[in-house]
C-alpha cells in the first residue's frame, strides 16, 4: 500500500469494508475470493496479477520469448524450404526425352 500511497482506512474506505478486515486481509486473511482480490486491485488502479508473485511472472515471461523463438525458427525453417523448393525447378518433358535419348 505504500507503493499506491493509500492508508488501511482509504482501501477500506473504496472497498465498502471496516478497517479491521483490511487489516485482517493484510495480515494473511485466508481465503479471500477473486472477487475481493479484483476489488483491491482496482481499488489501487492495478490489475488481478499484482497477486501474482514475481518469480511466476518472471517464469512466464521466460516461456512466452521461448515460444516466440520457436515460432520463428520454425517460420525460418518453413521459408528456407520454399525457397529450396522453387530454386529446385521442375524438369521439362523435352529435358527428360533429350536426357534419355542419350
Amino acid at each position: 500500500m505504500n507503493k499506491h500511497g493509500i492508508s488501511r482506512a482509504e482501501l477500506a474506505r473504496r472497498l465498502g469494508k471496516s478497517r479491521a478486515y483490511v487489516t485482517r486481509m493484510l495480515n494473511g486473511q485466508p481465503n479471500m475470493t477473486l472477487k475481493t482480490l479484483t476489488l483491491i486491485a482496482v481499488a489501487l488502479g492495478e490489475g488481478i496479477d499484482l497477486f501474482v508473485p514475481s518469480s511466476v511472472k518472471e517464469e512466464r515471461a521466460r516461456a512466452r520469448v521461448a515460444h516466440e523463438q520457436q515460432e520463428r525458427r520454425e517460420r525460418q525453417a518453413a521459408q528456407a524450404l520454399k525457397s529450396a523448393s522453387r530454386r529446385r525447378a521442375p524438369v521439362s518433358r523435352s529435358s527428360r526425352k533429350a536426357v534419355a535419348a542419350g
